[in-house]
């Protein structure tokens, strides 16, 4: 159960509260920290840039064949610099979303932050609203579509585009030699 305080409370059902988003995307190499409040949020010792990127988070959807909440989360990406990003690291890299509120009284940051989501991202497209081209990340929480296909091809190349130093694939089966023995059979 969500637990929240009383004055934090008082400011939500009062309609008083002005709320922001902060997205944390996890990538291996630089994770993104984006939010779209007016100024840069420093939370748990990361800082948050409110460039105007992040155009919007969708609530929750839920899915008839598998009760699981995807969220879609749209940032603008003028330079491509993102798309670049997502080109070389995208499915199953972790997301996170809070939400945090600016008490409009004092027109500073309440100290209470709610979680909303953490899940992984399952789907990136790319898409041009109003002349801008935006990231459209899909991500699904922890149940896993059961039908869901990924278009992965298991090659030493893809591996290495994924994961520069693993070699792990250099030596699965070669299907362009014929093979003296095969798998689960005699020959």
């Amino acid at each position: 159960m969500l637990q929240i305080s009383n004055g934090l409370r008082a400011l939500i059902e009062n309609n008083t509260a002005i709320p922001f988003i902060l997205v944390k995307i996890d990538f291996q190499t630089d994770p993104l920290h984006i939010t779209d409040a007016p100024r840069n949020i420093v939370y748990n010792g990361a800082t948050y840039i409110a460039s105007g990127g992040l155009k919007s988070v969708s609530p929750p959807k839920v899915e008839s064949q598998v009760s699981r909440d995807l969220f879609e989360v749209v940032i603008g990406d003028p330079d491509n610099t993102l798309r670049f990003k997502l080109d070389y690291e995208n499915i199953g890299v972790s997301l996170s979303i809070v939400s945090g509120f600016v008490d409009p009284a004092t027109n500073n940051l309440h100290s209470e932050f709610l979680s909303v989501y953490a899940g992984r991202i399952s789907k990136v497209s790319w898409a041009i609203e109003e002349d801008s081209p935006d990231v459209v990340i899909e991500c699904s929480g922890p149940f896993t579509k059961l039908k869901q296909i990924i278009n992965r091809t298991t090659t030493a190349e893809s591996q290495r585009k994924l994961y520069p130093n693993d070699s792990s694939l250099d030596y699965v089966y070669d299907t362009t030699n014929e093979a003296t023995v095969k798998w689960g059979g005699k020959v």
